[in-house]
C-alpha cells in the first residue's frame, strides 16, 4: 500500500496492541478531512477495543492508559523508553517535518507498563515489527527545555530506558507513526559520522553491541533547548 502524503490527513494508518500477552496488527484508512491525526487515531484506538472487547452492558468504556508525563511544579516528569536497533553499523531513528533532529525508536511509558513491555510494543507501533528484547543498554537521566508546542519552554526531567533489540534478518521496517502534533514520522538509518544532531546525544559514540554491562548516563541539555 501506498504510503499517505506527509500533509494529507484523510488517511491514517495505524498499529494497535491489544493486551499484555499478545499483539495484533490493525490496518484501516478513512476519511478524516478535518480531524486532527492525534484525534482520529484516538477515536479509532477506542472504537477497535469497543468492538473486540464490548463492556458490560451498562459499564462505561475503560480509560485510556496514561502516558508517565505528569506536571512536577513548574516542570515535567517524563519516564520513557527507547529502542537501540542497529544493522551494518548504523542505528535506526526517528525525525519528522517540525524538528531538524532525529531521536529514538520508542515513547513514553504507559501506567500498568513495565519498561520491557513498552519498549515492545513501541517498536511494534513505530516499525510495524514485534522485535524481542536483547537487554537493557543505558539508563539515561536528562535535563531539557522543551520544544513541543504544547509544552514549550516547560523544564523536563526525563528517565529513559534503552533496550538493545534482537534484530531479524529480513527486518523491514514501515513506519506509520505520527507525533503528539500530527507530524508524520519517517525512520532512517544514521550512521555514526552523520553530521546530523541525534538525540540521545551518546548514541553517537556509546552503543557498543558486545558491552553487556547496563550504563548509567547523565546529560542536561537546559542551555540548548533540546527534547
Amino acid at each position: 500500500m501506498a504510503r499517505p502524503k506527509k500533509d494529507d490527513a484523510r488517511t491514517i494508518l495505524y498499529k494497535v496492541r491489544l493486551n499484555a500477552y499478545e499483539n495484533r496488527m490493525l490496518e484501516e484508512a478513512g476519511a478524516y478531512a478535518s480531524a486532527p491525526k492525534s484525534e482520529v487515531i484516538r477515536e479509532a484506538l477506542r472504537g477497535y477495543h469497543r468492538a473486540v472487547c464490548p463492556p458490560a452492558a451498562g459499564q462505561a468504556d475503560p480509560p485510556e492508559a496514561p502516558d508517565m508525563c505528569v506536571p512536577c511544579g513548574a516542570g515535567i516528569l517524563n519516564i520513557r523508553v527507547g529502542a537501540i536497533i542497529l544493522k551494518e553499523g548504523r542505528v535506526l531513528m526517528v525525525r519528522n517535518d517540525f524538528n531538524d533532529y532525529f531521536y529514538s525508536v520508542g515513547g513514553r511509558i504507559r501506567f500498568g507498563e513495565t519498561a520491557e513491555e513498552a519498549i515492545v510494543r513501541e517498536v511494534l507501533e513505530e516499525t510495524g515489527v514485534r522485535m524481542e528484547i536483547d537487554r537493557l543498554g543505558f539508563i539515561h537521566e536528562n535535563y531539557f527545555i522543551c520544544d513541543m508546542p504544547a509544552k514549550l519552554g516547560k523544564e523536563v526531567y526525563e528517565v529513559g530506558y534503552y533496550f538493545y533489540m534482537k534484530v531479524p534478518e529480513d527486518f523491514k521496517p514501515v513506519c506509520r507513526s505520527v507525533t503528539e502534533q500530527g507530524q508524520e514520522e519517517y525512520l532512517e538509518w544514521v550512521s555514526p559520522d552523520d553530521p546530523r544532531t541525534v538525540y540521545p546525544s551518546f548514541f553517537r559514540t556509546e552503543l557498543d553491541p558486545g558491552d553487556r554491562s547496563v550504563r548509567h548516563m547523565v546529560q542536561d541539555d537546559r542551555r540548548n533547548g533540546n527534547v
